[in-house]
């Protein structure tokens, strides 16, 4: 538990959170967190031990680009797909922003944190998700997790790590087979999103946007690099951008994602449609 916290508190961002990193070490140590809630943007979710949960208790800003790309891509009565939906910072706007008649499909592989995800879904009040706790891969079968103290960063991996489950695995093209149309999904699967691709090319087809963290390291760990997952996404017609802020995408190059740690690109099949209709400069 004391790595656990010592991680998790480290995640706030700036000096000026040193007192909300000290009331959130205790609050998880003693677990008098589960009595809390965050609140972040226009929703609210349970404070479970959990590394995002601690993140947003110190910063309730923390990923507020997740929160932004979701909320604007997103129209009443879409479809949005979530893999690796954690403890729901992303499914619950995105839940929020398709209203009663949209459709929001969310998986994640840890039990414990599936559990946690599904608690917020129902705090929330929302009856339009979807959850299924199970990895995503390039097929049907079971894989190994990871079941490392920082959980937002738990990916498959061999069963060589000293910590780990086994969890079913299923692709999103048998999940999702009879879905016609996804206006967004979101894939953050700490390196192993062309495993993803791979089982996903026809529901990618019919995807008009994909949101996706790009991390040299952790595709790494696969065998993979940054320029073969661009390529694999602009080959399946969509055009790659890095979100310089609110306002502005720039096309996306391979140089710089390289020398960034990781970074959230957005690839879209009609840039420009998406640029007039949300008032976005595109370079």
């Amino acid at each position: 538990m004391r790595n656990f916290v010592t991680k998790v508190i480290a995640r706030a961002r700036t000096p000026r959170h040193t007192g909300k990193r000290l009331w959130a070490m205790f609050l998880i140590r003693t677990r008098l967190c589960n009595l809390l809630t965050i609140q972040i943007q226009d929703y609210r979710i349970k404070f479970h031990p959990a590394a995002i949960s601690g993140a947003f208790f110190v910063d309730p800003n923390d990923r507020v680009q997740d929160y932004v790309v979701i909320r604007r891509q997103l129209r009443p009565g879409d479809t949005y797909v979530d893999v690796g939906a954690n403890v729901g910072t992303t499914v619950i706007p995105a839940a929020m922003a398709v209203g009663p008649q949209g459709k929001v499909y969310a998986y994640e592989p840890h039990p414990r944190i599936a559990f946690f995800l599904q608690e917020n879904i129902i705090f929330n009040g929302l009856t339009n998700v979807t959850v299924k706790q199970c990895a995503i891969d390039k097929a049907r079968g079971e894989v190994f997790l990871t079941d490392a103290s920082m959980d937002d960063t738990n990916s498959i991996a061999d069963r060589s790590q000293p910590k780990g489950i086994s969890v079913r695995a299923y692709s999103l093209d048998e999940l999702l087979l009879d879905v016609n149309e996804i206006a967004l999904m979101k894939v953050d699967v700490e390196g192993a999103e062309l495993r993803v691709i791979a089982g996903a090319r026809a529901t990618i087809m019919k995807t008009q946007a994909l949101y996706i963290e790009v991390s040299k390291s952790a595709l790494g760990k696969f065998g993979n690099t940054v320029p073969e997952l661009i390529e694999n996404i602009t080959a399946m017609g969509y055009t790659v951008y890095r979100i310089v802020n609110h306002h502005t995408l720039r096309e996306v190059s391979i140089d710089g994602l390289l020398a960034k740690t990781h970074s959230n690109v957005l690839a879209l099949r009609q840039p420009l449609e998406f640029a007039h209709r949300h008032g976005i400069d595109l370079g």
